[in-house]
């Protein structure tokens, strides 16, 4: 069961006392929450997706814009049953293989993110066949989207709701009660991590 966009944008005006929406408007409280939800979701990936990608031959450098349009962060990339090897910087990869543009192989080994523009995928294949790339799906903007029936999950709302108030505690200029949302968020993370352990 979840709760309306529409019902967390108001309890967020209450919660900072302004309830008509005259320092806030509506529209900004939908665009914060809106890019809080995509923060959140790539922070705790929320909503995965996985994505067939047929690769190309000799080719190690993919756009996401072109590729995996709807991506913000690949999770990870899986060849058949097999995880390929995550890098963690271009450093990385240049250390292995000073020549990896050039590099040819049967199959690929690990893969690399750049930013938020572009997926590597090393060695590039002579052969290619089909992989599976999961990512964390990038989720609508909220003013898109009929406000009574979008709904956001119960385990998702209080997250967001706390996030989106210390950005609009922020907004006002109110330091202290956005430290008090960031501890709580910070508290409630440490707290889902050690469960999940």
């Amino acid at each position: 069961m979840g709760e309306s966009v529409n019902l967390l944008t108001n309890l967020l005006l209450a919660s900072v006392r302004d309830q008509q929406g005259s320092y806030h408007s509506h529209a900004l409280v939908l665009d914060l929450m809106s890019r809080c939800e995509l923060m959140l979701n790539d922070a705790l990936q929320w909503v995965l997706v996985t994505t067939p990608l047929l690769p190309l031959a000799y080719q190690t450098l993919y756009s996401l814009e072109t590729w995996l349009p709807d991506t913000v962060s690949v999770v990870t990339v899986r060849d058949g049953e097999r995880d390929l090897s995550k890098l963690t910087s271009l450093h990385d990869l240049m250390h292995m293989d000073r020549h990896w543009t050039h590099a040819l192989a049967d199959r690929h080994e690990c893969w690399l993110q750049l930013g938020e523009t572009y997926l590597i995928l090393y060695p590039a294949v002579i052969r290619p066949r089909s992989i599976n790339v999961i990512s964390t799906q990038r989720t609508p903007a909220f003013a898109s989207l009929p406000l009574d029936s979008t709904t956001i999950p119960q385990e998702h709302s209080h997250l967001l709701l706390t996030l989106t108030r210390a950005f609009l505690h922020l907004r006002a200029r109110q330091y202290d009660q956005m430290a008090a949302d960031i501890l709580l968020l910070t508290e409630y993370i440490q707290g889902k991590q050690l469960t999940s352990v």
